[in-house]
């Protein structure tokens, strides 16, 4: 497993579903609180985001422009760039681990394993 950097074998696989249960529950407590936090400023994140109507419609070519607001917009001190990125790199580590946590209790409720 790369995550834990051993074999996953009989001694340690109920360290191994731990840790991507607790894996999971962590990334989700990171999801949800930044949600929240966007929710509180939504209307400021409006408003930030209506200033992109001065920008061409989006298209492969121009998509430098748009990533350029991105990187400099920011809502009171909260950069936006900041909380895409914090946000979609939350949702693909969940999906990873929430994947091999749902495969291992798979193996575990079917008998071919055991913690």
């Amino acid at each position: 497993c790369p995550f834990i950097g051993n074999c996953v074998g009989a001694r340690n696989r109920r360290a191994f579903i731990l840790f991507l249960l607790w894996s999971s529950c962590s990334v989700s407590y990171v999801v949800v609180i930044t949600c929240i936090l966007c929710n509180r400023r939504a209307e400021d994140i409006r408003h930030v985001w209506a200033r992109t109507g001065a920008l061409p419609p989006l298209e492969l070519g121009n998509i430098n422009l748009y990533l350029d607001h991105l990187v400099r917009t920011d809502v009171d001190g909260l950069p936006l760039h900041t909380v895409a990125f914090l946000l979609s790199t939350c949702c693909w580590v969940f999906c990873m681990t929430a994947l091999l946590l749902r495969k291992q209790l798979s193996l575990l409720c079917r008998g071919q394993t055991l913690i």
